[in-house]
């Protein structure tokens, strides 16, 4: 379950980074809008934490298994 969780943030990394490419090259910037992709920028971000955290979740998880086994 957890690498699903993985492989699931890791498309929306990749899609997330798909849109904001074109938005940066195909729309014109306005204010409002360089605030957003900001916004978004530091979203994209916050992925690559949690991913590090879920990995580091099931170092855990694996550490109390081979305990218990």
């Amino acid at each position: 379950m957890i690498n699903e969780n993985v492989i699931c943030l890791n498309d929306i990394k990749i899609y997330s980074k798909e849109l904001l490419e074109y938005i940066q090259y195909n729309f014109f910037m306005t204010y409002e809008l360089k605030e957003i992709l900001a916004y978004f920028k530091s979203s994209i971000k916050e992925i690559d934490n949690i991913n590090h955290y879920i990995l580091e979740l099931q170092s855990k998880i694996s550490d109390l298994e081979q305990l218990i086994d």
